[in-house]
């Protein structure tokens, strides 16, 4: 990992917020280069200074993938209590396309979860999609989101569906 992301993400951890801050806008101006801080982006999600929160979020915007090995603690974060932190952990995994296949179950989990937030519940269907044939498993899950009385879960289930190969809609 680069020197300056590894004290960026050291910033991330400051106990004063300006720091915080400046870690995350640091990190958001090096784009895609930043994705060994995700976890730590996402975490920052949580923060209690509003302008650490949308300086983390643009720069997981600019972030193309996470790194690989970040899979299981994506995987994680799906069920965090902040639905910022769900929605960016689903993205991320769909980022990865078929590289998060370790995290098909938790995925598919979330979409049948009617109490867990829509919006990731939205995400973590198009992730899916975004895995690709490999996420047959949660081919159920699916089924269930596209008969929803969402319209945008039911796209995106079907969309998902279509890309695992099997839109039985």
């Amino acid at each position: 990992m680069a020197s300056a992301v590894k004290d960026h993400i050291e910033g991330l951890q400051s106990p004063i917020a300006e720091r915080r801050l400046a870690a995350a806008e640091a990190l958001c101006a090096l784009g895609a280069s930043a994705a060994p801080a995700t976890l730590e982006l996402i975490d920052a999600l949580a923060d209690s200074d509003e302008r650490v929160r949308e300086a983390a979020g643009g720069a997981l915007e600019a972030i193309e993938a996470p790194l690989g090995a970040f899979v299981s603690d994506l995987a994680q974060r799906l069920t965090a209590a902040n639905s910022h932190q769900s929605f960016w952990a689903a993205t991320m995994l769909g980022r990865l396309g078929v590289e998060a296949s370790p995290a098909i179950e938790s995925l598919a989990r979330v979409v049948a979860d009617a109490a867990a937030p829509l919006a990731v519940r939205q995400k973590s269907a198009w992730a899916l999609g975004q895995i690709g044939a490999s996420a047959q498993s949660a081919l159920p899950q699916l089924q269930q989101a596209a008969a929803s009385d969402d319209p945008r879960l039911t796209r995106l289930a079907h969309g998902a569906m279509q890309a695992i190969g099997t839109d039985q809609g």
